[in-house]
């Protein structure tokens, strides 16, 4: 599945292929109406059109010099069709528009439809413990699949894990995310468990009464569904403790949140 381009000078665009061409063409034609007025670079949340989120952003001085296919934003589109194609749980975007933002700077628009629930942090804080612990249950086999058909989040933590209100969980932030052709390695998937381990070590899940027990479960439950060969569990295990106390640390260190 892939992008469909259009043009309406002086902004291009790629959509989703199932996306109406009216609703296409009318962002097309005036993308800046995306935007709270007066948006300074980056943004992103809930558009002024109704039932969109929309991710703003600038171009830097050096884009023109990178190679193509090489920003992340740029290729969330391309990338949210390929997972969606292979039946990932993902927010596939709705359209990726470049050309002249506020005040003329080459800027940059990624539109999904907006997800209605909350994330995983939230639901953590708002719903009880039984749920939270069904639903990490139910994670770690999604995890699993993701990892196993060669897709992996580098910022897997519990704000890019969307819970609809219709149950279903979505991963989200798709510049964090690399399809990388082949079963993603052991050391991949650490460094991406350990990112989500560095959530469950953070304040709002601890005051919430997920412990080590919690944590022990999900893992428990991604190696019994992964359908990669894993010999003795431990060290693996290890590693991934290894790489979310790293993350706490720097986290820590910088001020920025764990969850």
């Amino acid at each position: 599945m892939r992008p469909t381009q259009d043009t309406a000078p002086p902004y291009k665009a790629l959509f989703h292929p199932r996306l109406d061409p009216k609703r296409g063409s009318a962002w097309l034609a005036d993308p800046l109406a995306l935007i709270p007025e007066g948006t300074q670079a980056p943004w992103r949340g809930l558009s002024t059109c109704d039932g969109l989120f929309v991710k703003y952003r600038e171009a830097g001085r050096l884009a023109s010099l990178r190679p193509p296919g090489s920003d992340r934003f740029e290729r969330a589109m391309p990338l949210g069709l390929k997972l969606e194609s292979c039946q990932q749980p993902v927010s596939a975007p709705l359209a990726l528009i470049k050309g002249p933002g506020p005040g003329g700077r080459p800027g940059r628009w990624l539109i999904m439809d907006a997800i209605p629930g909350r994330n995983l942090a939230q639901l953590v804080t708002e719903d009880s413990l039984d749920e939270s612990a069904r639903v990490f249950g139910r994670l770690a086999g999604i995890l699993a699949h993701f990892h196993d058909q060669g897709f992996r989040q580098r910022d897997l933590k519990a704000p890019n894990i969307m819970v609809t209100r219709a149950g279903e969980l979505l991963l989200v932030d798709l510049e964090g995310m690399v399809a990388l052709g082949k079963p993603a390695s052991w050391k991949l998937r650490a460094k991406d468990l350990g990112r989500l381990g560095a959530s469950f070590l953070s304040q709002a899940f601890v005051q919430s009464g997920v412990g080590p027990n919690h944590w022990d479960e999900l893992l428990r439950l991604y190696l019994g569904a992964c359908q990669q060969p894993i010999g003795e569990p431990g060290p693996l295990v290890e590693q991934i403790s290894l790489y979310a106390r790293k993350k706490v640390e720097r986290n820590l260190a910088s001020g920025r949140p764990l969850a």
